[in-house]
């Protein structure tokens, strides 16, 4: 039904795992939603599953469609005694920090966790050995959420290798890894902001709030939020000292570039007056006239060299 790779369980779309909560032990997704106490996780669920889902939680099409929406922000809702959650976290896999949501419907006897695409990182239903199904899912949510403030502190490990070496070396820092690096991070900050307003409707309901475990995930996107607006915003300012580098480099480059021009300017000029062949310049008859012209013009260059130097242009 679930491949295993390396002893995780990988969904494919259309696949579906099914466990009791209270020792993890295999069951069907039909036997969880005729009352067994059990989970049933599932990518891309099937139309059967979904009719399954939608009699059990008396859903309608538009939240069918967004348990399928892989875009879905998240929220919060109540289904008669059920209650219906979406939640987004940060992938584990790849380069780049990519965030997929998931849905968590729930009930006094049941659970169903929800992934709208094809999922290598799913929750492992072996590990579930709660009492009962409110704890099951608070321990769900919060491994799920942990991988979000892991991911967060990844990102910024990165991102801090990358800084050291742009301004170790200015000239060849890497500004687009840098933005990339930001992007990824606000990307997971909003997920987090979003992911707590969630968590505080959830606190609100009576068997959650005094709940340990749902109050750790909830520091712990408050600290994934917190860590990766203020790492986003330290970046920009990266960004901004890396460019002030090249281009105080830049000026003085241009500087160096300017003073030289104007320094050969009056010497070319000198050059093109004596190569106008006039037949009266009578020093281009003398023997001394050619030294004579070199001597003016090295002065010459000599005394603006000294002027822009004297002036701190050079």
């Amino acid at each position: 039904m679930a491949g295993t790779d390396n002893g995780v369980v990988t969904l494919e779309a259309g696949q579906v795992l099914a466990a009791r909560w209270s020792d993890g032990a295999p069951m069907t997704w039909e036997e969880v939603l005729q009352g067994e106490a059990g989970i049933i996780q599932a990518a891309v669920p099937a139309d059967a599953l979904l009719r399954g889902l939608k009699e059990r939680f008396d859903l309608d099409e538009l939240h069918v469609a967004d348990l399928l929406n892989p875009d879905h922000p998240p929220q919060w809702e109540r289904h008669g005694t059920g209650r219906h959650l979406i939640l987004r976290i940060a992938s584990q896999e790849g380069v780049a920090a990519y965030v997929r949501p998931f849905s968590l419907f729930f009930d006094d006897q049941m659970a169903a966790l929800v992934w709208p695409e094809p999922c290598t990182e799913p929750y492992d239903l072996r590990k579930l050995h709660e009492e009962n199904p409110i704890d099951a899912v608070v321990r769900i949510l919060h491994s799920l959420l942990d991988r979000h403030l892991r991911r967060v502190v990844v990102l910024i490990d990165e991102s801090e290798d990358i800084e050291d070496e742009a301004l170790g070396n200015a000239e060849k820092a890497d500004l687009p890894a840098l933005l990339e690096k930001r992007r990824e991070l606000t990307r997971l900050a909003r997920a987090a902001r979003n992911n707590l307003l969630v968590l505080e409707h959830l606190l609100r309901d009576g068997r959650f709030a005094e709940h340990v475990r749902l109050s750790d995930a909830q520091e712990h996107m408050r600290r994934a939020m917190n860590l990766a607006e203020a790492r986003a915003e330290h970046l920009i300012g990266v960004v901004m000292a890396v460019q002030s580098i090249l281009g105080q480099r830049l000026n003085e480059v241009m500087k160096f570039l300017a003073a030289v021009t104007v320094i050969l300017t009056p010497l070319a000029v000198i050059t093109g007056v004596f190569g106008m062949n006039f037949e009266h310049m009578g020093i281009l008859e003398t023997d001394w006239g050619f030294p004579a012209s070199l001597i003016g013009m090295a002065i010459l260059a000599a005394l603006l060299g000294a002027y822009f130097r004297w002036r701190r242009w050079l």
